[in-house]
């Protein structure tokens, strides 16, 4: 089993019953399913980091969450994350007492921008573009939160086959 630390923005608590309502109607209506909960992933680490590194000042200039879609990339079916440009780790991480993060882990499974409705398999991705045009949506959240999460997954099979994702942290958006 590998481990690694995911940095990733979740709705906060209370403000995502939409997003679920529309996750279990995917998996009610088409047969997706997301091994991760209602989580946009950020980056890979390869350590774990405490919280004093966020910097709370500069998350609160950060624009919401917005998540549009579903679309379809590299095989998987998202809700893709709009202005993730703005969400840089320069931006929302800080040095303290000369101590900063840890380097970014250098082969990622993540290579997607977006909430994760389904992942990689080709007949799912196949009903996707029939399905797509009656479906669109958009979800906004103007409060989020930044965590931290501890991932173990089997490098022998597809990671999200052989899962488990432990939170280590959240921070909520000031606002």
């Amino acid at each position: 089993m590998k481990s690694v630390y995911m940095t990733a923005l979740c709705p906060e608590k209370g403000a995502d019953g939409d997003l679920k309502r529309y996750q279990i109607s995917c998996t009610e209506d088409f047969g997706w399913h997301s091994p991760l909960p209602l989580m946009v992933p950020l980056a890979l680490w390869s350590a774990s980091f405490p919280r004093d590194r966020v910097n709370s000042a500069e998350l609160k200039t950060l624009p919401p969450l917005k998540l549009t879609g579903p679309v379809l990339k590299e095989d998987n079916i998202i809700l893709q994350m709009k202005d993730r440009k703005e969400f840089e780790n320069s931006v929302m991480f800080r040095e303290i007492h000369g101590k900063n993060i840890p380097p970014q882990e250098k082969v990622s499974f993540i290579n997607w921008e977006g909430l994760l409705l389904q992942p990689g398999r080709i007949e799912a991705a196949g009903q996707f573009q029939a399905k797509n045009q009656q479906i669109e949506k958009i979800f906004q959240f103007p409060s989020w939160q930044l965590g931290l999460y501890k991932l173990r997954y089997d490098e022998t099979r597809n990671w999200w086959e052989d899962l488990s994702l432990t939170s280590l942290w959240k921070v909520r958006k000031p606002s």
